[in-house]
């Protein structure tokens, strides 16, 4: 890249398999629409079947080669739709693990308490290590409830 005293930058971009933009990238158009084909490498990795029109063209092409359908677009929205559920996946777990920690925590709390403290001290520790307990089953339980209604409602 070039600097010119009076801020005007010159790019140039040397080599093969350059994206092209701009006027370029319309007059690129313009030729395939008149029936000159440009050259394409079907053995180029990136090469794919459009998903809506079903001929070769690259999965980085903002355009199909042929209908002219927003390919990178279809694909960009299959992958946020992937990192979405993936997401979804993700939240479910946590909770999960969360709700099996307070379990355990409270079992494990009940457990001390019955061996080591005597009279209400030990009842006091029980029944708290068994709310516990119960809190953390019964999100466990409102949880599996909830995506149940939400899965079934959403179909």
């Amino acid at each position: 890249m070039e600097q010119r005293p009076n801020s005007q930058v010159i790019q140039q971009i040397k080599g093969q398999n350059n994206q092209i933009a701009g006027r370029d990238f319309i007059k690129q158009l313009d030729i395939h629409i008149q029936g000159q084909e440009s050259s394409f490498d079907h053995n180029n990795p990136h090469a794919i079947d459009c998903p809506f029109c079903g001929a070769k063209t690259l999965a980085t092409s903002i355009l199909c080669r042929e209908c002219y359908s927003p390919v990178k677009e279809h694909f960009d929205e299959q992958l946020e739709e992937q990192r979405q559920a993936e997401l979804k996946r993700f939240r479910e777990k946590s909770e999960i693990i969360f709700a099996c920690s307070i379990s355990l925590a409270g079992f494990v709390f009940a457990v001390i308490a019955f061996f080591r403290f005597d009279g209400l001290m030990e009842v006091l520790g029980v029944g708290l290590a068994m709310a516990l307990c119960l809190t953390g089953m019964l999100k466990l339980l409102l949880n599996y409830v909830i995506r149940k209604l939400v899965d079934r409602f959403t179909r």
